[in-house]
């Protein structure tokens, strides 16, 4: 386990694993980075697809890195992350403003977390250099500040992204070294401590940094909200302007007469030297009477233009005249948008028109505003409205935001527009406010809905308040935010590594004490002036290692003694298992014992076979020749040391006699002073027990124990092999008895003297084989070889070789031996084979008389014919008329049994063909017979059994049901209603309950069984 442990926290194969995930890692993280940066850019200028098409060459690079990286090409796969890391960062700087600082941290992040994990070593200056120059043109970018640079809304996914690769590579690193982490105090609580100052200085940084973003834009919205209540309460005071003027004149009785009489020059006279008042110092700019039918009757401001009709466009001027009432509110008219005040006028109570007061909403009006309110403003219209009013003050046409807006006025000299997406929200009612950039600047826009005098949006007012100041502000607090962070962070680990290394560091020296005690050098001390915790610690710690010095003294000694012990026992096992004989190992085991443990007495018990007494088998000295002579046993029971060590199947130690209340002394051994019983187990099952005695007190006890428990072991397994080796040679005996007398049994019924001879034998003489006989068997050559031919060890016979003298040798029996074993083999399968044919000839005879009796019993209890004969036409039962001449017979057999003829007329029996085909046809309609009538005996048996049953079961319900008596004095029997109910019939039939034997006989007893009755009842 020690040694697995260094592998695994070995630096050179943890380097290569941290370097692999931390790869993979680096890739997915800035994948997704960049895909949500991909996905989620708005602007749909030239910038923003050059952004977004960098963003997606990166994720394609970072995916080719991980299959290299995967592939084992991790210097490969580095590149191919790494280096697109670097052209985003630089692209994000060139195209998006204030984003500098973030994509500086991120780029330190990355370079910082590569350098140490990551970087392959041989590249780490290249890296360097790249991460250097990438580092520099990005601040170079933000000082230049290009004027093609915009602003996003896009969350600041660089600084999250780093955040999360810090904590992806703290998590990563901290598995890795998990094991060495876990080997070390120091680094276990430098571990914690870092862990948990980190968790609360990045908590901390990203809340205030979250805070004090959330505060400059919740700033910048309240900003830009109270500004547009101050525009929209200009815009309301202009509407009330325009009407009080419009209501004024309309209240005026010359211009009331004047309009009602249609004098256009009259009502000039009138209202001409006002309209220049009003039009110098209030800017309006349209003063017109229009007739009820929204027809132009006067324009002040264009004398020379009337009697145009205004129904198309001037809605205010329609609904003036449809209400008779006055009307206000924002319109679009031919000189763009302004502000309408439309007045009734009456002359004598009766309705003659409208007069219409126009303020301008323009490029004035948006002067006055940055004036008033120091921000910038702009003016588009509804594309559609301005073609309704033939609007012709657009700024310029080319200039739109999206397809449906006209710019009519900007403070800006070249107007500045937000996303697409805003204009659409704000067409729709909303207010939408938003970051953008332009020529170098940061502006929050708010973008309100204009809305006609019905409430229909007509436009678009945007006001631009400068965020550039602010925004660099707030980059400059949040650099000083991180930087500040970074020192209290960087603080706060030296000063944790101090305090940890100078807590541990009496840790360390205990540690490494325990080590050299843990060699072997004992005489190590521990020396920490402390006088806390450490300290005691330390001298209990020096306490303990010099007990343990005295321990380990002791502890040599006894594990030499029992080390020694332990050799002899095993000495001792080794020589008592190559003995094979019961008697002699037990006898042989007791000597050697009693010899090198220096022992008084050893003997050795196995228990009998019902497991009652335990039976001295062998024994030391003199002693135990007199206890063998005199058939020494012991009871099964606890009343002895052996005898409980048996039943308890546990060792019993005596280590001094004279201490001991239940030794028992033995009159032959008076020196006995320490005695010892070891059970011999085997399976669970006590076979005996090893008893062993000492003249020396205290010399047999429970530290040597474990040697005589070994050595009992091993003695008990002997025991057991010795008799499964006697009851194995017993069986062997026999199973070869058995084997022989079933061959002799065999030949004896195979030579039976009516199949064959009881002799048999053959002499094979100049190439020629004859019989012998019994003479010639035993007549025999002097000089003849004969080898006996046995099968399983029985003898058959013998082979006997006539050989001259001289050609006699010793291989030439032998090879004579081996030809008779082979002839015994051979006869031997020959007469099996004989045997088995002789039994299947026997079967098959069986089976035929079975078959011949079954039919003749059939035909016996058939009445009918039993042949047929086929006309072409039809089946008619065989007569006695019909011809046979000319007819082939062929038999119909059943296991080689005839039962009768296939009879063809017209065969001719030279036409093998036909022949063959009435052969099968005849076997098929053997066959079929033979099985119509197995099925027929089958039904009939079945019948039969059906109505055993029947029988039965009537039987046994007058048994349960049938209820009598008989009263053998007056010869009469007592029924009940259950008894006629079983006959089918009742007592009223009958007449009475009580009924004479001979009445009984005749109702109810089938004549047959009368005499069977009437012999029963006497």
């Amino acid at each position: 386990m020690d040694d697995m442990k260094h592998t695994n926290s070995d630096p050179q194969n943890t380097a290569p694993r941290i370097a692999f995930w931390g790869t993979l890692m680096m890739a997915v993280v800035l994948s997704a980075v960049f895909i949500y940066a991909f996905l989620f850019i708005e602007q749909t200028t030239i910038i923003s697809y050059i952004t977004r098409a960098g963003f997606l060459l990166a994720v394609i690079l970072n995916a080719a890195g991980i299959a290299a990286t995967i592939r084992n090409r991790q210097e490969l796969g580095v590149k191919l992350i790494y280096y697109p890391i670097l052209m985003i960062g630089v692209m994000v700087a060139a195209t998006v403003q204030g984003r500098a600082l973030a994509v500086s941290i991120v780029l330190l992040t990355i370079f910082g977390l590569g350098y140490r994990w990551v970087f392959p070593k041989a590249s780490i200056r290249e890296y360097t250099i790249a991460s250097a120059i990438t580092f520099v043109s990005v601040w170079l970018i933000e000082w230049i500040n290009p004027v093609w640079r915009q602003t996003s809304q896009l969350a600041q996914a660089g600084p999250i992204g780093s955040v999360l690769l810090v904590l992806i590579f703290v998590i990563l690193l901290i598995v890795q070294a998990q094991d060495r982490i876990n080997s070390q105090i120091r680094l276990k609580v430098l571990t914690s401590s870092i862990s948990i100052t980190l968790i609360l200085v990045l908590g901390m940084g990203t809340y205030v940094v979250t805070r004090t973003i959330n505060y400059n834009q919740d700033s910048a919205t309240s900003d830009l909200l109270h500004t547009k209540f101050s525009v929209d309460a200009s815009a309301n005071s202009l509407q009330s302007l325009a009407n009080g003027l419009s209501t004024q004149m309309a209240n005026s009785p010359q211009v009331q007469e004047a309009f009602a009489n249609r004098d256009r020059e009259a009502l000039t006279q009138i209202t001409l030297s006002t309209f220049e008042t009003l039009k110098s110092e209030f800017n309006v700019k349209q003063y017109q009477f229009i007739l009820p039918n929204s027809t132009s009757f006067l324009r002040l401001h264009q004398l020379d233009s009337f009697g145009d009709d205004l129904s198309s466009f001037r809605l205010t001027v329609v609904e003036a005249n449809r209400t008779q009432e006055a009307v206000s509110g924002l319109e679009i008219g031919r000189g763009g948008l302004g502000v309408r005040g439309e007045a009734p006028v009456f002359y004598q109570g009766k309705y003659i028109g409208v007069i219409d007061v126009g303020l301008d909403i323009g490029e004035s009006f948006l002067a006055d505003v940055k004036s008033k309110f120091s921000v910038d403003a702009q003016i588009l219209l509804d594309e559609e409205a301005a073609q309704i009013a033939t609007f012709e003050g657009s700024v310029s046409n080319d200039q739109s935001p999206i397809p449906g807006l006209l710019l009519q006025a900007s403070t800006f000299s070249s107007p500045v527009f937000a996303d697409a997406d805003a204009y659409e929200k704000v067409l729709n009612g909303e207010d939408v406010i938003s970051t953008i950039s332009s020529n170098g600047k940061i502006y929050a826009v708010i973008s309100s809905p204009l809305r006609d005098h019905a409430g229909n949006v007509i436009g678009v007012l945007e006001i631009f308040e400068d965020r550039t100041a602010a925004a660099a502000n707030e980059t400059r607090n949040l650099s000083f935010l991180i930087i500040g962070s970074l020192l209290v962070l960087a603080a706060g680990l030296v000063i944790q590594e101090r305090v940890v290394s100078q807590t541990i560091k009496p840790v360390d020296v205990l540690t490494k004490t325990a080590l050299e005690l843990s060699k072997g050098n004992l005489q190590q001390r521990v020396t920490i002036q402390s006088g806390d915790e450490l300290g005691t610690l330390a001298n209990v710690f020096n306490e303990m290692a010099n007990r343990i010095r005295e321990l380990v003294a002791n502890l040599e000694a006894r594990v030499e003694a029992r080390t020694r012990n332990l050799q002899l026992a095993a000495e001792v096992g080794r020589t008592v298992s190559q003995v094979r004989n019961l008697d002699d190992m037990l006898k042989d085991a007791c000597d050697l014992i009693l010899q090198e443990f220096d022992l008084y007495y050893v003997q050795v018990y196995l228990t009998n076979p019902s497991q009652t007494r335990l039976v001295l088998e062998a024994g030391t000295g003199d002693v135990g020749k007199q206890l063998l002579a005199k058939n020494h046993s012991l009871a099964f029971n606890i009343n002895s040391i052996n005898g409980r060590a048996a039943i308890e199947k546990r060792s019993v130690v005596i280590t001094d006699t004279t201490k001991s209340a239940t030794f028992l002394k033995n009159p032959l051994l008076p020196e006995t002073r320490g005695e010892m019983a070891v059970p011999l187990i085997v399976a669970n099952q006590v076979v005996g027990v090893l008893d062993m005695q000492s003249d020396k007190a205290d010399m047999l006890t429970h530290e040597i124990l474990p040697a005589f428990e070994a050595l009992a072991g091993q003695m008990a397994v002997a025991v057991q092999n010795a008799n499964l080796l006697a009851e194995t040679e017993e069986a062997r005996a026999q199973v070869e008895s058995q084997a022989r007398r079933l061959v002799r049994q065999g030949w004896d019924e195979h030579l039976d003297a009516l199949h064959k001879p009881e002799k048999i034998g053959y002499v094979f003489d100049q190439n020629n084989v004859t019989p012998l006989d019994h003479i010639e068997m035993a007549e025999t050559n002097e000089a003849a070889i004969s080898a006996p031919i046995t099968v399983t060890g029985e003898k058959l016979g013998s082979l006997v070789v006539e050989l001259d003298n001289d050609l006699q040798a010793d291989q030439t029996s032998a090879l004579i031996h081996v030809v008779a074993n082979q002839v015994a083999q051979q006869i031997e399968n020959l007469r099996l084979l004989e045997s088995a044919e002789r039994y299947r000839a026997e079967a098959e005879e069986a089976s035929r008389r079975l078959t011949r009796e079954s039919w003749n019993q059939y035909k016996q209890n058939d009445r009918h014919d039993l042949g047929y004969y086929y006309d072409l036409t039809e089946v008619h039962p065989l007569n006695e008329t019909i011809s046979y001449e000319k007819a082939t017979p062929i038999p119909v057999t059943i296991r080689n049994e005839a039962i009768g003829q296939f009879v063809i007329q017209g065969l001719q029996e030279n036409d093998t063909e036909a022949v063959n085909l009435a052969r099968e046809v005849a076997a098929r309609l053997g066959s079929h017979i033979e099985n119509l009538r197995l099925l027929q005996e089958s039904e009939e048996t079945r019948t039969e059994i059906q109505e055993s049953q029947e029988r039965l079961a009537e039987a046994l319900n007058i048994a349960r049901l049938g209820n009598w008596e008989y009263d053998v004095n007056t010869d009469l029997f007592t029924f009940n209603d259950n008894f006629y109910a079983i006959f089918h019939t009742n007592v009223k039939e009958v007449g009475s309950y009580k009924l004479h034997s001979s009445e009984y006989a005749e109702r109810f007893v089938h004549p047959e069984d009368a005499p069977l009755v009437g012999g029963e009842i006497g």
